[in-house]
């Protein structure tokens, strides 16, 4: 299943200053999406995946469905992720997401965002979208023929 055209997957972290973080996933139903399609998709996450239940929060809000994480994740959970504290004492967050399509695709549905927040205010990230300690990217998947690389550096400590 690929959540993407009529929804929005958004995966939230914010990371201290060890990697951990909480985790949410936030799935948003789009123009064309009811309620009811909502309580449907969340039963079919649900019954689909059974761990959801077992280590998350989960709940239907109008249009979206909000899964958090009962207990923390670690940067080094997500294979695709890098977390680090540099010499200088800057945060380093990368995250590498592959290239997913053979050919570039026409659709400019979104595939994921990610929203990160760091220990420190971001000094540059690869998205516009950065504000203080927090940068969101948004993966489309007209981009995804080709591998993304998602970058954000805080200020040195």
């Amino acid at each position: 299943m690929l959540i993407s055209g009529c929804y929005e997957p958004i995966l939230s972290l914010d990371f201290n200053e060890e990697g951990v973080s909480p985790l949410t996933i936030t799935v948003i139903g789009g123009d064309m999406v009811s309620e009811e399609d909502m309580n449907v998709v969340f039963s079919q996450l649900t019954m689909l995946i059974p761990e959801l239940l077992k280590n998350y929060d989960c709940r239907v809000e109008g249009k979206q469905i909000v899964l958090t994480r009962r207990d923390f994740a670690l940067a080094q959970d997500f294979p695709y992720i890098t977390f680090k504290k540099q010499a200088d004492g800057s945060y380093l967050f990368e995250a590498a997401i592959p290239a997913l399509y053979a050919t570039e695709q026409e659709s400019d549905d979104i595939f994921m965002t990610l929203r990160v927040s760091l220990p420190r205010t971001i000094n540059m990230a690869n998205t516009i979208d950065v504000n203080d300690r927090t940068a969101t990217w948004t993966v489309r998947k007209n981009q995804l023929h080709k591998a993304q690389r998602l970058r954000a550096v805080t200020i040195a400590g």
